[in-house]
């Protein structure tokens, strides 16, 4: 009888532990549970984030860019939007080094020298144009021809002649010679003509009076020489004969 009344005596003691092993058990479940769906829903969210993020974004997670290089790239990008900078260049920029495979840092480098190829750019265009669209057309226009080989300081002597030469022309006569200009400039460099001789042949014509038309002439006559010579030496030529008082009809 002894034995049964301790028997359940202890049934008795044991059944809160029992209980409450129970709901401690219950609780870690439910708290794993409640875990799972908050991991399922960060992914679902992480997923719909990557979507939205635009497509260089994308490009640079995809390729496991740390996390340090993926926000300099970022910052660059906002610091370019506020200053009215196209960011395009930039976003090109990561997509061609990805393509080729490009280190991190290298892409990095690529995208600040476009940021501040453009920012340059558009610094001297707003010199010449206060016009919006003016300065932005003619900044892409410098910022092509910074790509193409044409130096800033070489940059900045044709765009001291521009200011020169423009200063009594109305808008779209200063708009025609500078853009004739900075292209052929680009043009130029793009053939493999170094940054002095571009500046000295394009700085010489300004300085020497030639209009929009003789910068096409100018442009027209190089293309044709370059293609059966030496283009850095038809350029030096170029430079020497309108620093004699060649017109542009001469250098053909």
């Amino acid at each position: 009888m002894k034995k049964t009344i301790i028997f359940l005596a202890c049934l008795l003691l044991a059944a809160p532990f029992a209980v409450a092993e129970e709901n401690a058990t219950t609780a870690a479940q439910e708290e794993t549970a409640l875990q799972a769906q908050e991991q399922q829903r960060s992914r679902v969210q992480e997923q719909i984030d990557k979507e939205e993020m635009p497509a260089y974004l994308q490009a640079m997670y995809q390729n496991q860019f740390r996390h340090e290089n993926t926000q300099r790239i970022q910052n660059m990008i906002e610091e370019a939007q506020q200053k009215g900078l196209p960011t395009e260049p930039m976003q090109n920029k990561i997509h061609e080094g990805i393509a080729k495979k490009a280190d991190e840092e290298a892409i990095v480098r690529a995208v600040e020298q476009v940021q501040n190829r453009y920012e340059n750019a558009y610094r001297h265009a707003q010199t010449l144009f206060d016009e919006p669209e003016q300065a932005r057309s003619m900044g892409n226009r410098f910022a092509e021809a910074n790509a193409a080989g044409l130096a800033n300081e070489d940059a900045a002597r044709i765009m001291a002649q521009l200011q020169n030469r423009t200063r009594n022309m109305n808008r779209a006569q200063a708009l025609e010679l500078a853009d004739e200009t900075v292209k052929g400039a680009r043009n130029m460099a793009r053939q493999g003509v170094s940054s002095p001789t571009v500046g000295n042949v394009y700085a010489n014509a300004l300085q020497h009076a030639y209009q929009a038309r003789d910068m096409q002439t100018l442009q027209q006559s190089f293309a044709n020489q370059a293609r059966h010579g030496n283009p850095e030496n038809v350029a030096h030529g170029f430079s020497q004969g309108i620093g004699q008082g060649l017109g542009a009809g001469g250098l053909s």
